[in-house]
């Protein structure tokens, strides 16, 4: 975990989806003596949502963490993916406005960072970075990932040893989203040397960005003759 970008004497936000990879930054955050707040979205899309509120809600009541709960109204039916994370970032910013939380944390992990990279190569674009930041602002509040360095079967483990409950999202099962095919497909089969190989290549390839955007002078973007001055990459 790295807790360079968290400090004790500030007050978090923890975004909670009940599933084992946030519950395991709960457990870790709580351990490390981070001050913090949980939020859960209840999109209710699945049957089991509402069990999970309720034992979430039980798990910071153990722990004397406060809670804040969306119940969605809306009924989500097209683009599921877009509109919840929407709805999900735009409460958190509600809640940061209101409360003056110094960031959003969320249990983004190694297996997600790998996933979003393949993802980015498959689409064929050239991102701002690849991969996962550490830091990054939606919606101009500032979300922080310290749980980079874990994979999803550690995280798991660190759920199963400690007794923190946590529920298996049935959705990230299916394989009608890109991510989950990569996810199941690639990601879960690799091993220790796959991992490591591919995360070297997820920093050498942003060095090789940073050196790309370090060569652009925005100032001078709108013009003609400066762009056409630029190599092709």
């Amino acid at each position: 975990m790295n807790l360079s970008n968290l400090e004790k004497n500030k007050t978090y936000l923890l975004a909670c989806s009940f599933g084992p990879d946030s519950m395991a930054a709960f457990y870790l955050l709580l351990k490390a003596g981070i001050n913090f707040e949980v939020a859960i979205v209840n999109y209710h899309l699945r049957k089991e949502s509402d069990l999970e509120v309720e034992g979430l809600k039980r798990y910071c009541q153990e722990h004397r963490v406060s809670i804040n709960v969306l119940d969605v109204k809306e009924r989500i039916e097209k683009n599921i993916e877009n509109r919840c994370r929407e709805i999900r970032y735009s409460y958190f910013k509600k809640l940061v406005d209101e409360k003056g939380f110094d960031g959003v944390v969320v249990a983004h992990h190694q297996d997600d960072n790998i996933e979003t990279y393949l993802l980015q190569k498959k689409r064929k674009i050239l991102p701002k970075r690849w991969g996962i930041s550490e830091i990054s602002y939606i919606k101009g509040v500032k979300i922080i990932r310290p749980f980079l360095t874990y994979s999803k079967k550690e995280l798991i483990t660190i759920c199963d040893k400690n007794t923190v409950p946590y529920a298996i999202d049935s959705s990230n099962l299916s394989e009608d989203f890109e991510r989950n095919k990569i996810r199941h497909q690639i990601v879960e089969k690799m091993g220790d040397k796959e991992r490591n190989n591919i995360l070297l290549e997820i920093e050498n390839d942003n060095k090789k960005l940073e050196n790309i955007f370090s060569k652009i002078d925005i100032r001078k973007s709108h013009e003609i003759e400066y762009v056409l001055s630029l190599d092709e990459i």
